[in-house]
């Protein structure tokens, strides 16, 4: 048994020297440096909007009490753009956009989008009731329900690892959350 474990132990020691290697061959490359200055500032370009739209949005639904018709407003204009740019594209290129019939629209994206529309909208919702920590933390949590759901209906095969991983993930979360803000469980069900 010692002699398989001390070949993959020098193999991943060996595999880390030449990563270490790789990795200052790289930084020492003058294209490295202009590289990651990009990469933080589109990090940077959308976290911030990002999280102050969260905080706008919470605002937002507190104000105005109308969550689902601000959706259905948001949905609206996205599918205006998506139609201006599809026209825009035939337009420039004079190639025909791809379309699908109503039965493949109302069969295979109808279902995906009316669970897409829920999940906003209630999300949506939830901004009336738990505040936008809480809103983050079950978001975050969500994880867990994709591996339970996917366990479940045959997607992914059951491993003791994934177990350890949604056990970690929901017990971090219990204990962040754990008298940190208010809870409200029908906030926190609609946020799910």
């Amino acid at each position: 048994m010692a002699g398989p474990r001390r070949k993959i132990l020098t193999k991943l020691r060996s595999e880390g020297r030449s990563t270490k290697k790789e990795l200052k061959a790289q930084m020492q490359s003058p294209h490295f440096w202009p590289a990651m200055l990009k990469l933080a500032g589109l990090i940077i370009i959308y976290y911030v909007p990002s999280i102050g739209l969260t905080f706008y949005q919470g605002w937002l639904i507190k104000e105005l009490k109308f969550p689902i018709t601000i959706v259905l407003t948001h949905f609206i204009m996205k599918f205006c753009l998506a139609w201006a740019c599809r026209a825009g594209y035939t337009f420039h290129t004079g190639l025909e956009r791809v379309t699908l019939g109503w039965s493949q629209m109302l069969g295979r994206v109808g279902v995906v989008a009316v669970v897409a529309a829920l999940d906003i909208a209630l999300s949506q919702w939830s901004f009336q009731y738990i505040n936008v920590a809480l809103y983050t933390m079950t978001k975050s949590s969500s994880i867990i329900f994709i591996l339970f759901w996917g366990i479940t209906l045959g997607l992914e095969k059951k491993h003791w690892s994934f177990i350890l991983i949604v056990l970690m993930i929901g017990a971090g979360l219990f204990m962040f959350t754990w008298q940190s803000t208010e809870f409200v469980l029908l906030g926190f069900s609609m946020v799910l």
